[in-house]
């Protein structure tokens, strides 16, 4: 059960997520904050993440706008690996690759987004008096290395740089997250903070806050392990700058209701996560959060 609750840990992470788009939610950070212990050291994971926007086009606002709504799906495969270095540490690896649709312009973007590079510390794991409670935490720090496109908008002749599939500057991110479980049941949270840089176009995408928390029950079988989650998800985004100067209509915040789903067979976890928004005040409110899901599909070597 306690190597099962970390196996936990590392894999409820798909809901840090980050992108060019001020706070879209598309691109891998680190899913995997965790760290195995007393099962296989490293780890190969596929994610892949559908996040479908809706964006108000107000007459004038840009220019001519032909179009009054349009919606935009990002969805992002993220190829990823985690190396224990001892009991305490680890390093993982993200390399997202992106498709970006717009309705109406259609607007297409493919190819490599940012990739993303963290190391992970477990600080606590400790079982809790003489009860069946166990306190795992972990910390971790990364770099976001801008090897996805970022192309300028001049005029709006070209890609709006909500539609990027990279920010165009290294970023880095700090992070924490602790499950508490007694017996089967158990109670994940985690937060994150990313800082973003100016890129060589003068933009800068706005500071990133990401939270969650969530409630699982464990079930385990003699093959089959298997765990449903509900939750709550937070995501902030400072608004972006353009040479130091504030853009109107970037940044804001969403709450999102998530429901979930884990299974562990062997070495094999696959998960599934659907997230609806609760509260959502996006864009000084031009843009809204349709839906998010995701799956993922991780092998422990």
């Amino acid at each position: 059960m306690q190597q099962i609750a970390i196996w936990l840990i590392i894999c409820m992470m798909g809901t840090l997520k980050l992108a060019a788009c001020d706070i879209c939610g598309s691109a891998s950070s680190g899913q995997f904050l965790g760290i195995l212990k007393d099962a296989p050291e490293n780890m190969l994971s596929i994610h892949y993440t559908q996040t479908v926007f809706e964006t108000r086009h107000p007459p004038n606002l840009f220019g001519d706008e032909f179009f009054p709504v349009t919606e935009e799906t990002f969805r992002f495969i993220n190829l990823g690996g985690k190396y224990r270095i001892n009991e305490r540490i680890n390093a993982q690896a993200s390399v997202p690759i992106g498709f970006i649709n717009q309705t109406g312009y259609n607007t297409r973007q493919r190819g490599l987004g940012d990739v993303q590079l963290r190391v992970n510390y477990l600080l606590t794991d400790q079982l809790l008096g003489e009860s069946m409670s166990t306190l795992i935490t972990v910390v971790g720090a990364g770099l976001s290395i801008p090897t996805g496109e970022f192309h300028a908008a001049q005029d709006f002749e070209t890609i709006n740089p909500n539609l990027q599939l990279g920010t165009g500057a290294f970023g880095f991110f700090l992070s924490t997250q602790s499950t508490l479980r007694i017996g089967n049941s158990g109670l994940n949270a985690e937060l994150s903070y990313r800082i973003n840089n100016e890129n060589e176009d003068g933009y800068r995408f706005g500071n990133q806050v990401n939270s969650a928390i969530r409630y699982f029950y464990l079930f385990s079988g003699e093959k089959l392990n298997h765990a449903p989650l509900v939750g709550l998800a937070f995501k902030y985004a400072d608004r972006s700058t353009s040479f130091g100067n504030p853009i109107n209509i970037t940044g804001g915040y969403k709450l999102l209701f998530e429901l979930g789903y884990e299974f562990w067979v062997q070495n094999v976890n696959f998960g599934l996560s659907f997230m609806l928004p609760a509260n959502q005040e996006l864009s000084e409110g031009l843009v809204s959060n349709q839906y998010q899901f995701s799956t993922k599909f991780l092998y422990f070597l």
